[in-house]
């Protein structure tokens, strides 16, 4: 989306991105893949070269677990010398969720009316093929599970079996049971 953007002496369309990348906000939106997870890696690279804080702003369902994973990583590497602020404005859900539980703590917010949804990990693809095949596809599934429980438990301060029971019910958290949960810090009234 452009917008009218008056300068000093003339007026020019801009993308709001921009304007917005100026004022150190991105965004984790829609689906989460390796494009979406490159593009925010060079964002936030970009923004990290000053110490001001950025703004991350989440509202998407999911998406690929090692995106996912490389966003996380890269947000919590950042957060060690710039102040990383997650802000959930709609949903964070599946691997959305891990990302923003994973913030810093006092620094992940969400919206009143925002939701934040847990499962277990999915198999994508199918697990077609030879008994060894569906084995490792079983055991990769299991893998990453297992690194969820134990990430959420480390975020939220909760015990892996509350973790795990959370993602079995496959369960949707309003702002205050995400608060409640650890899932985030702070319910955000007003973008200040």
């Amino acid at each position: 989306m452009n917008i009218l953007y008056r300068g000093s002496n003339s007026t020019t369309l801009v993308p709001i991105e921009s304007l917005l990348f100026a004022e150190r906000k991105i965004f984790i939106e829609g689906e989460i893949n390796s494009q979406s997870a490159n593009d925010f890696t060079k964002s936030i690279l970009l923004l990290s070269k000053e110490n001001d804080p950025i703004d991350v702003y989440i509202n998407s369902s999911g998406g690929d677990v090692t995106a996912g994973l490389a966003i996380r990583d890269i947000i919590n590497a950042i957060s060690s010398s710039v102040d990383v602020k997650l802000h959930c404005v709609g949903i964070a859900a599946s691997m959305a969720a891990v990302i923003l539980s994973g913030g810093k703590d006092g620094n992940r917010y969400i919206t009143p009316n925002s939701k934040v949804f847990i499962h277990e990990v999915i198999s994508v693809g199918g697990c077609d093929g030879s008994a060894s095949a569906v084995r490792r596809k079983a055991e990769e599934v299991l893998q990453t599970q297992g690194l969820f429980v134990e990430l959420l438990s480390k975020d939220t301060g909760k015990t892996e079996d509350e973790i795990a029971a959370a993602m079995a019910e496959e369960r949707y958290f309003t702002a205050d049971q995400a608060l409640d949960f650890g899932l985030v810090d702070h319910i955000e009234y007003s973008f200040t």
